[in-house]
C-alpha cells in the first residue's frame, strides 16, 4: 500500500496556468513636435518584454518585467523634420501575447525655399518657386509685373507669373515668401531689357517702269513709314503708305538715263531711335557708272588710222589698247592699273573669247601669217595660240572670237582693198584649239572701204550656224545679219547722221535671248557718237534696249578718227549688261549698266 502511494505522488504535475496581458492605458498616444514622455500602463500573471519600431526617436523604459502590475514610459525626443511621424510600442509575453500602442509625434513647423533669385527674358512667362514647407503660407509681390497666388499644404510649388518688359531697360522684383512663427524669405526675379527689333524686307533694285511694290516689315513693336527722298526727286511721284505688316510703295516710271535712289525706313513710334531703312534704287535706262578720260592714261590722238582703240576682259581685268600700248584698267573704277606686258604679240585687234581668253592679233597685209596669241591673265604676256595661215588680198584686221579658242570657236575678221574693192570677211573655224580646214574669205554685204578698221563682223556663236553680224562704214550703215554667210538682211536702221563709224560689235547670250552691243564712233567731228544695245533673239524682229549718246561724249573731238570699241558682259543674276565703251575721238572710257526685265 505504502508502495502504491509513493507511485502516485510521482507522477501527479501541477496544472499549467494560462498567461494574461492587459493593456490599462489608451493603444494611441500624441507627442508634441518638442517631444515628452507617453506612460503605458498594463497588468500580466508572467514576465514580459518591450521594444520599439522606431527606437531613434521613441525609446521605451524598462525593457522587460515580471507579473504584475506594471508601468513603461516612452520618451520621445523632439522632430526635427517636417513631416509628422509614428513608433510603435510592443509589450508581449514569454508565451507570445502582445499589445501594442502607437504613439504619434506632429511635425516641425518649417518653411524653406529652393532658390531665391531667377532670371527671364523680356517676353515674361512663369516661374516655378518650389517651397518646402509643413504650414499654410503667404506669397507677396511687391511690383506690379509679378502676379504671386498663395499656395497651401500640400501644394508646395508657387508659381509666379511675370508680364511681359516693354521697357529699354531690365528690371528688378520682390517676392516675399511667409509664415507664421517663421523668418520670411525673399525671391528676387530679374528680367531682361526689351529689345525692339524692326527690320524691311524686299527688293531694293526696282525696274525703271516704276509701279507698286511691297515690303514686308519685322517688328516686335508699334511702328510709323519713313520716306525719304533727295531734293532732285521731289517733283516725282514716290509715296510709300503702311498695310498691316507691309509697306506699300508707288513709284512712277524713271525715263532718266541715271538710277534714283532714295531711303525707305520705319520707326519706332514708341522708342526714340529705334530706326531700320533700306535704300531703294529704281534703275533708268542705263547707269554710267563711270566716264574716265583715256588720254591720261597716256593714249595718242594723232590722226592715224592704224590708231585703234580695243578692249578685252580678262581676270577679272578691262584691257584698253592701241597700237602703242595696253593698259591694265580697273573695271569697277575706271582707274589704270599699270602697263600690260604685251611681249612679242601684235595687239592691234584685241578681244576677248566666252572661255576667259584675252586674244591679240595685228593687221595682215596679204601673203602674211595670220597669228593669234593668248592668255587667261591680266598679268602674263600672251603666247601663241594658233594660225589662220596666210592673209588674202588688201589688208586683214579687227578680229572677233566667239567660243574657247582653246576648244571650239568661231573667228572673224574684216579685209579692205580700198573703197573700189568689195570689202570681204575672215571666217575660221577652230575645233579642239587648232583650225579646221582653212580660213576662207567671202563677201560682205555692204561696199567696200579704206580700211579693215571701217567695219566689223561678229559671229553669235561658237560655229557658223548661230549667225553672223556685219556693220561698217560704207552704204547705209546698218546692222546686217546672215544665218549662214550667204544671205544677207538688214536688221536694225542705225539712223546715223554725220560720218558715223559703226566698227565695233559685241554679242552674249543671257538668259535665253541674245543681245548686241553696237558702239558707233566719231569719224569727223559732227559725228554722233553713241552706244545702241538691241535684242536680237529673233533677228527679224530686233528690239532696241538702249540708245546712249550724249553721257558718253566726254570731250570735244579730238580728231583720234574711227577710234571706238564696246565690250559686253552678262551678269550672273540674268538681270544687267555691263558694257565698256571705248572711244578716243571722245576722250571716253565708259562704263554702262544696262537693266534688262
Amino acid at each position: 500500500m505504502a508502495g502504491l502511494v509513493a507511485g502516485l505522488i510521482v507522477s501527479c504535475k501541477p496544472a499549467q496556468v494560462e498567461s494574461t496581458l492587459t493593456l490599462t492605458s489608451s493603444d494611441k498616444e500624441t507627442v508634441a513636435v518638442g517631444g515628452g514622455e507617453v506612460t503605458i500602463t498594463f497588468s500580466t500573471n508572467t514576465n514580459w518584454r518591450a521594444s520599439t519600431t522606431s527606437s531613434d526617436w521613441a525609446r521605451v523604459k524598462p525593457a522587460q518585467g515580471e507579473a504584475g502590475d506594471q508601468t513603461v514610459t516612452v520618451t520621445v525626443a523632439e522632430n526635427g523634420t517636417t513631416d509628422e511621424r509614428t513608433a510603435t510600442v510592443n509589450i508581449a509575453t514569454t508565451d507570445g501575447k502582445k499589445v501594442s500602442v502607437a504613439i504619434t509625434q506632429a511635425a516641425a513647423n518649417t518653411m524653406g525655399i529652393s532658390k531665391t533669385s531667377y532670371e527671364i527674358g523680356a517676353e515674361g512667362g512663369t516661374i516655378d518657386v518650389l517651397v518646402t514647407t509643413n504650414m499654410t503660407f503667404k506669397v507677396e509681390s511687391k511690383v506690379d509685373w509679378i502676379t504671386a497666388p498663395t499656395k497651401a499644404i500640400p501644394d508646395v510649388t508657387s508659381t509666379l507669373t511675370v508680364a511681359p518688359n516693354t521697357e529699354i531697360s531690365s528690371r528688378e522684383g520682390e517676392v516675399v515668401f511667409s509664415a507664421e512663427g517663421q523668418e520670411p524669405v525673399t525671391v528676387t526675379v530679374s528680367q531682361a531689357a526689351f529689345e525692339p527689333l524692326l527690320a524691311i524686307e524686299g527688293e531694293t533694285v526696282l525696274p525703271k517702269e516704276g509701279g507698286e511694290f511691297r515690303f514686308t516689315v519685322q517688328s516686335n513693336c508699334e511702328w510709323m513709314v519713313v520716306l525719304d527722298v533727295p531734293e532732285e526727286l521731289e517733283e516725282v511721284y514716290i509715296n510709300a503708305e503702311r498695310a498691316g505688316d507691309e509697306i506699300v510703295l508707288e513709284i512712277q516710271e524713271n525715263e532718266a538715263v541715271g538710277a534714283r535712289q532714295f531711303t525707305l525706313g520705319v520707326t519706332a513710334t514708341d522708342y526714340e531711335g529705334i530706326y531700320a531703312a533700306v535704300e531703294i534704287r529704281q534703275d533708268g535706262i542705263a547707269d554710267v557708272a563711270f566716264n574716265v578720260g583715256l588720254l591720261e592714261m597716256g593714249f595718242s590722238t594723232e590722226e592715224d588710222v592704224n590708231q585703234r582703240m580695243r578692249l578685252a576682259y580678262v581676270d577679272g581685268k578691262l584691257l584698253a589698247s592701241t597700237q602703242d600700248q595696253v593698259v591694265v584698267v580697273n573695271p569697277e573704277t575706271g582707274a589704270k592699273e599699270g602697263e600690260f606686258p604685251v611681249g612679242d604679240a601684235p595687239h592691234l585687234s584685241i578681244v576677248n573669247d566666252d572661255a576667259g581668253h584675252a586674244i591679240f592679233a595685228g593687221q595682215y597685209a596679204e601673203g602674211e601669217e595670220i597669228t593669234l596669241f593668248s592668255t587667261a591673265s591680266a598679268s602674263t604676256a600672251p603666247e601663241l595660240a594658233l594660225s589662220l595661215g596666210t592673209a588674202g588680198a588688201g589688208t586683214t584686221a579687227n578680229f572677233r572670237v566667239r567660243g574657247d579658242i582653246a576648244g571650239k570657236a568661231f573667228i572673224t575678221a574684216m579685209n579692205a582693198a580700198g573703197p573700189s574693192n568689195p570689202a570681204k570677211i575672215l571666217m575660221a573655224e577652230i575645233e579642239g584649239g587648232k583650225l579646221k580646214g582653212e580660213a576662207q574669205y567671202i563677201d560682205a554685204p555692204l561696199p567696200g572701204m579704206w580700211s579693215p578698221y571701217f567695219g566689223v563682223v561678229m559671229p553669235v556663236g561658237p560655229s557658223l550656224a548661230d549667225g553672223l553680224l556685219y556693220t561698217g562704214y560704207a552704204g547705209d550703215k546698218n546692222l546686217y545679219h546672215s544665218g549662214d554667210a550667204t544671205a544677207w538682211s538688214s536688221i536694225i536702221d542705225l539712223q546715223n547722221v554725220g560720218n558715223d563709224c559703226c566698227n565695233t560689235l559685241d554679242v552674249v547670250t543671257m538668259g535665253g535671248k541674245t543681245y548686241v552691243a553696237i558702239g558707233v564712233g566719231a569719224y569727223f567731228s559732227w559725228s554722233n557718237t553713241r552706244l545702241e544695245i538691241y535684242d536680237i533673239t529673233n533677228p527679224s524682229a530686233a528690239e532696241q534696249i538702249l540708245s546712249l549718246g550724249a553721257p558718253l561724249r566726254r570731250a570735244d573731238y579730238t580728231n583720234a578718227y574711227a577710234s571706238a570699241d564696246v565690250l559686253m558682259l552678262p551678269a550672273e543674276d540674268g538681270k544687267s549688261l555691263t558694257v565698256f565703251f571705248a572711244e578716243l575721238g571722245r576722250d571716253s572710257l565708259a562704263k554702262v549698266v544696262v537693266p534688262i526685265k
